[in-house]
């Protein structure tokens, strides 16, 4: 075996062969001889170890394949790996089984760590001088709780069974931390009874346990630390609490019923106000993550409505600029106001933020038409309400990924005109200012445009005829009535509410794509048509004095749009 130790890497192959009768070939492509006798497999691992550099990467890789393959077919007694291996070159081994277990599901690594922790092999700690126990360090069990590979959590506990050391990483994240984090309740619950802090954490380090069993959903975990002691309203390094975490998770409802349970059984007080280090309550991320559970026991249990974070932002001003999704549709902002109503508890919606916005600004530049009438219907001042500009709407004029672009131009367009018809009615003063804004924002949506019809007969298709018919624009009027009949003869039908529920259902994928143009350029002449012949011809007599500082728009500019809204006549008259 001595002469082996230094053999070259090209001569291995030659040595095995002639030790072991497999071909040099087979050798070289990790076909190990897994048929021969225990005791060779045992001589031709010392072979293996002694000639791997265990500080190459692509060594250690090509020494876990022979590994595996010599392990594999392993029958009876496994070997004490001691004899076998030194502690590092086991703590590498098994580091490099949770890396390439991520690739592909690999099963080499698994084998390979249900074999070490079936052999019997466990951990001894390091000690100093004084024969105490060395607890810095970084095991495998700290590279797979970082990679959240949990798969083998239970054998690695197995091998480095001392919890009495909870070995520390650099971050300060504990192996009691990775059970927590896994859901290991069996290891949790030793690591408690040896006498370790339900809130363990070093300064400035890694989560607190009671963070990371919520962050990964594990009830019974979440349960075993809250009895044990845990500090329901403890800060991580960000300023997070245990409901700050709770509030920001899509999805996972069942958590806060867990949370808000225990603690009442506890008769623990959770400081439902409490601010990260943003300034962010539990109610701001509950609402920013469109949490409506969350939003409506934090609001029920007391928790301010008004409270602003770093950036001036109440929980009004979150529901106001969130991303568009689901925000005009489950009732979240109804429920806002509906909860404070109930409470008598006022929200402040004239409250501003940093940059001096209101939530009824923020509101109308994100085109969200019921946040704006719930808001006007609260006492929003319009006295002091300034009419967002052009580039305040610009970030909400680019459909989303999986939107359909016409659904989102009429979508925008209408949601604009609903809102300006309840600002007015409100007693808001639309300007030409205000109104060119808007003409700016629906050329920058491509309504203006010339749609080029090859067949002025289009709405005659067989299969666009079958599949509009179907689709009703408002309860009276189909898409094939609308786009069939001249925009004059259907406008007074139709109001911009029918136009919004129109786009927002999605209607356009039930159509041909080749027909989603032009059926917006038709529904687009009823829907502008009103508002374009109140202010196009207005906006375009005090357009020198409108457009002197505007770089990209001219008087040309606006003349173009008025021939394209046919208003043309009334100007030339």
């Amino acid at each position: 075996m001595g002469s082996l130790k230094h053999v070259g890497k090209t001569d291995i192959s030659v040595e095995l062969y002639d030790k072991f009768s497999s071909s040099p070939s087979e050798v070289k492509k990790n076909k190990l001889p897994v048929n021969h006798s225990k005791q060779k497999k045992l001589e031709l691992l010392k072979i293996l170890i002694e000639n791997t550099n265990w500080k190459v990467n692509k060594e250690r890789r090509r020494f876990l394949e022979q590994f595996h393959f010599l392990i594999q077919n392993w029958l009876g007694k496994l070997p004490d790996l001691r004899d076998y291996f030194q502690q590092k070159e086991i703590d590498l081994l098994l580091s490099d089984c949770i890396s390439y277990c991520d690739e592909d599901d690999n099963y080499q690594g698994k084998l390979i760590i249900k074999f070490v922790a079936r052999s019997g092999y466990t951990d001894e700690p390091d000690v100093d001088e004084n024969d105490k126990l060395l607890s810095r360090r970084t095991t495998p069990i700290h590279h797979a709780a970082r990679k959240e590979n949990f798969y083998h959590m239970e054998e690695f506990f197995k091998i480095y069974n001392r919890l009495d050391v909870n070995y520390t990483d650099e971050f300060g994240f504990t192996h009691f931390h990775a059970a927590c984090m896994s859901g290991n309740k069996e290891i949790v619950k030793k690591f408690l009874k040896l006498g370790w802090s339900p809130n363990y954490h070093e300064k400035n380090s890694s989560d607190p346990p009671l963070h990371l069993a919520i962050k990964h959903e594990h009830k019974e975990v979440i349960e075993l630390l809250l009895r044990s002691g845990a500090d329901q309203n403890l800060a991580n390094t960000q300023g997070s609490r245990p409901l700050h975490i709770i509030c920001q998770m899509q999805g996972h409802n069942h958590l806060v019923d867990i949370f808000f349970k225990i603690n009442h059984d506890l008769n623990n007080t959770l400081e439902f106000d409490a601010q990260d280090d943003l300034g962010n309550t539990p109610l701001h991320l509950a609402l920013y993550y469109d949490n409506k559970k969350e939003v409506e026991l934090l609001l029920r249990r007391g928790a301010n409505p008004n409270l602003a974070n770093d950036n001036g932002l109440t929980p009004l001003h979150i529901i106001s600029r969130r991303r568009e999704g689901n925000i005009d549709d489950n009732g979240l902002v109804r429920l806002f106001f509906k909860i404070n109503d109930e409470r008598k508890q006022k929200v402040q919606v004239n409250d501003v933020d940093k940059f001096g916005r209101t939530p009824l600004q923020l509101a109308v530049a994100n085109v969200f038409p019921h946040v704006v009438d719930l808001i006007l219907n609260h006492g929003a001042d319009l006295d002091s309400f300034v009419f967002p500009k052009e580039r305040h709407f610009a970030k909400r004029l680019e459909p989303g990924f999986y939107e359909n672009c016409q659904d989102f131009k009429l979508r925008k367009a209408s949601g604009i005109l609903i809102i300006v018809e309840r600002l007015e009615k409100k007693g808001f003063i639309l300007d030409r200012i205000n109104a060119l804004t808007i003409i700016k924002l629906f050329t920058r949506l491509g309504l203006f445009e010339k749609i080029s019809v090859l067949d002025e007969h289009w709405y005659k298709d067989e299969e666009f005829a079958r599949k509009a018919k179907k689709i009703m624009v408002n309860r009276s009027l189909s898409l094939y009535k609308v786009v069939r009949s001249r925009p004059e003869d259907v406008e007074k039908r139709l109001i911009y509410e029918d136009f919004f529920a129109f786009a927002r259902a999605n209607n356009y994928c039930f159509i041909p794509e080749r027909y989603h143009k032009i059926c917006t350029a038709h529904l687009s002449k009823i829907l502008l048509k009103r508002f374009s012949q109140r202010w196009a011809l207005d906006c375009l007599v005090g357009a020198n004095e409108l457009l002197k500082d505007d770089q990209e728009w001219t008087r040309k500019s606006l003349w173009n749009i008025c021939m394209s809204l046919e208003v043309s006549g009334q100007i030339s008259g």
